[in-house]
């Protein structure tokens, strides 16, 4: 049996990350396997949005005294790791972000299964790896969605699951924020054709707007000359912290997303956001700062709008983003929803 990952709850990284968490309600700790697909390390070195998430998640419970593990691996390998583990020690809930061992650990018992689906699932168009996705994670009972949209989709193949709304959230206060912006726009994310980078920056080109791409490029996509000539490369995540607050507005424009974390990090480092109707998930888009370009006609005038308001704004978006999507206060709903299923299993 190879070693599971589980990472040093004591090293310096951790407690950094977990500063100030209180706990505010009494739970009796719980011992939480949580799952990932096995293609990106956890903790991330590079632009894994899903381990990110595992990770972050990660930090807060331990924080909170609950005991988790990490099983970071293919599916067979995740299977048989899982059910060893489960006859070697106490495990209470089996949360999987990976859809392909959900049929196989659905047969345990004794313990809350739970599943979460990081696919876009466009309810109106889904595609082939989507449909597989829903078909792969359907055998859990319980579900924590990113989207109310996603409720229907899922009690639509199995009727009797129950699912509640848990939104990506953000690290806020490791992102560091500035009173005046560059006048510059980030588009941040892997350059691929789903994110439409190549149109934005076609787009935007000589418009005298500036847009940098920060992101990997794996060659998905031949980039016009447009778009490689913005293109800056990737950022570890100790940049994106210190350096996303110098841009005055962000840019998505993704054909569908489930819900894209780079959103709402922009909201903690102060950004107002230019984005396409498939990255609104969870936002309330009544907020002037947040722009919803539904044409492509749209998109210099929302981004003029957004740079301009850059200043004035900051501290309220970041305000915004504290009081919706602070991962120390998700957690504290993580937990008391992982309580309420298991009182009623």
């Amino acid at each position: 049996m190879k070693k599971y990952l589980k990472a040093n709850a004591t090293n310096a990284f951790q407690l950094h990350h977990t500063k100030g968490i209180c706990q505010t309600h009494r739970y009796v700790p719980l011992s939480i396997i949580l799952v990932a697909h096995g293609n990106e390390p956890i903790p991330p070195t590079g632009w894994g949005a899903v381990e990110q998430v595992i990770w972050q998640y990660t930090l807060r419970l331990r924080a909170l005294g609950h005991e988790v593990t990490i099983v970071n691996k293919h599916r067979i390998a995740a299977i048989l790791t899982v059910m060893w583990l489960r006859l070697s020690q106490r495990v209470d809930v089996v949360h999987c972000h990976s859809e392909k061992p959900v049929k196989a650990l659905s047969r345990m018992r004794g313990v809350l299964l739970v599943s979460t689906t990081h696919n876009p699932l466009n309810p109106l168009q889904l595609d082939h790896s989507e449909l597989k996705a829903l078909k792969r994670c359907q055998y859990a009972p319980y579900h924590l969605i990113l989207r109310e949209d996603i409720r229907a989709l899922i009690i639509s193949r199995n009727p009797g699951a129950q699912c509640a709304v848990l939104p990506n959230g953000v690290e806020v206060h490791e992102f560091k924020t500035v009173a005046t912006g560059n006048g510059k726009a980030a588009y941040v994310g892997r350059i691929q054709e789903r994110k439409r980078q190549d149109d934005c920056a076609r787009l935007l080109d000589g418009s005298g707007l500036e847009c940098d791409f920060i992101g990997p490029n794996y060659g998905e996509i031949e980039p016009s000359e447009a778009l490689q000539k913005s293109m800056i490369g990737e950022w570890d995540r100790a940049t994106l912290h210190n350096r996303l607050c110098q841009y005055s507005c962000l840019i998505l424009l993704s054909k569908s997303e489930g819900q894209p974390l780079v959103v709402v990090e922009a909201l903690a480092a102060g950004l107002p956001v230019v984005i396409s109707p498939a990255c609104t998930g969870n936002l309330d888009l009544s907020q002037p700062f947040i722009h919803v370009v539904e044409k492509d006609e749209d998109l210099i005038p929302a981004v003029q709008t957004a740079i301009s308001q850059r200043e004035e704004l900051t501290t309220q978006i970041r305000t915004y983003a504290e009081q919706n999507f602070d991962y120390d206060s998700l957690v504290q709903r993580y937990v008391a929803q992982l309580e309420a299923w298991r009182e009623v299993q």
